[in-house]
């Protein structure tokens, strides 16, 4: 296994860590809010649908910065670094992320009250 192989897997698995921890606070939320309003079947379509949305939008980001991302070498005193560079894109794309989660971060403590 080369040095870049392992690059890769970090830079993979770091990517995806973000997603997957999300989704797995999204769904201990969306269960525990299903139990406080009785489990109402308005209330569920509401979080599911909530949830599929943010969920799929997130790992279209994700995957399209694995796609479009490159990396670089780079030497510094002697060491030997890996950096990610991502397309002008990916910025829009990250701040279109937390445009879409900031309402729903705000909106869900709302339905706790």
């Amino acid at each position: 296994m080369t040095t870049t192989d392992v690059s890769l897997i970090l830079f993979v698995i770091s990517d995806w860590a973000y997603v997957v921890a999300f989704a797995m606070l999204e769904v201990i939320m969306l269960t525990r809010l299903h139990a406080m309003y009785q489990r109402s079947r308005k209330i569920l379509i509401l979080l599911v649908v909530n949830f599929l949305a943010f969920n799929i939008f997130n790992g279209m980001v994700v995957v399209m910065d694995g796609v479009h991302g490159s990396g670089e070498e780079l030497i510094l005193s002697g060491t030997y670094q890996c950096m990610v560079v991502y397309p002008e894109d990916a910025l829009l794309l990250s701040g279109i992320d937390w445009i879409l989660f900031t309402p729903w971060e705000v909106f869900a403590p709302c339905l706790t009250v």
